[in-house]
Order: C-alpha cells, then sequence, then structure tokens
C-alpha cells in the first residue's frame, strides 16, 4: 500500500527507523568516548571552523551545539518514523537524550550534566519545528498538485 506521497509505507516507516536507530547508535558511540577523545574530537572541528570561515569558538560553544543540533536531527527522524506525531517525536527524543547524559555518567571523565539535557531539547524543539514547516510545505505542493 502506498502514502500519500507514492512511497510504500512499509518501505517509508523501515527506511524512517533505520535512519533513527542509526543516528541513535552514533550518539551513543559519540557518548562512549572518554573526555579526552571527545575533547580532540571538538579541537579538530573547532580547527576546521577556524580555517574554513577565519572565526575562533570555544569548545564550549561546538559541544552545545552539537548537543542541539545532534537531536534537533533525532527529533526530525522520529517524526518520520512516527508519522508526525509531533508528541510523540518530542518525547522519545527528550527521552533519548536523558537516558544519554545518564550512560555519561558512566564514561571516564565525562559527566551527567541536566542542562545538557535541556540543550538537547531545545535542539529537538528546533527539529520538530524544521519537520512541520517542511511536512506543512509538502502537503500543500501535494494537495495542489492533485487539484
Amino acid at each position: 500500500m502506498k502514502n500519500k506521497y507514492g512511497v510504500s509505507q512499509k518501505i517509508y516507516i523501515a527506511i524512517s527507523w533505520t535512519l533513527t536507530v542509526a543516528l541513535m547508535v552514533t550518539i551513543f558511540c559519540l557518548s562512549s568516548q572518554v573526555s579526552s577523545k571527545s575533547s580532540g574530537l571538538s579541537s579538530g572541528v573547532i580547527s576546521r571552523i577556524t580555517e574554513l570561515f577565519h572565526i575562533t569558538l570555544t569548545q564550549h560553544t561546538v559541544r552545545k551545539t552539537a548537543h542541539a543540533l545532534e537531536y534537533a536531527a533525532l527529533c526530525f527522524l522520529f517524526s518520520c518514523s512516527w508519522q508526525s506525531v509531533f508528541l510523540k517525536s518530542f518525547l522519545s527524543a527528550a527521552l533519548y537524550a536523558s537516558s544519554d547524559e545518564l550512560h555519561q555518567y558512566f564514561v571516564s571523565g565525562r559527566a551527567c550534566q541536566p542542562r545538557d539535557v535541556l540543550v538537547d531539547c531545545l535542539g529537538a524543539s528546533f527539529g520538530l519545528l524544521a519537520f512541520f514547516i517542511i511536512y506543512t510545505v509538502y502537503t500543500h505542493i501535494h494537495k495542489n498538485k492533485a487539484r
């Protein structure tokens, strides 16, 4: 059975959940890095940004931005996977953010930071907003083509 966008419903769901789980695994792996390896990754990103754009960022800025972006992407993917059930998508991302911070408590040199969960939730809300805008525009265009 095809959905309203012409894609097989089963294929759409399989792809959506595969991408969602892949991002969750990526976040888990990044959170599993000991502090020295994580700092090295942040330093590499800072060097690259400085080289490309001639601006200097702090590790704090890069880390918080990374938190927000990864959870924006995760909530966007949850929105695809849960088929536009927005509250469920946001709560799924928020729950994963909380579990990720708890996981970091057990990683050498890392800490469980409640404020990171807030940053993650802020990022998730932006991901949800992006999905909503894209979904609304796409649905509007699709409806106009059907006329």
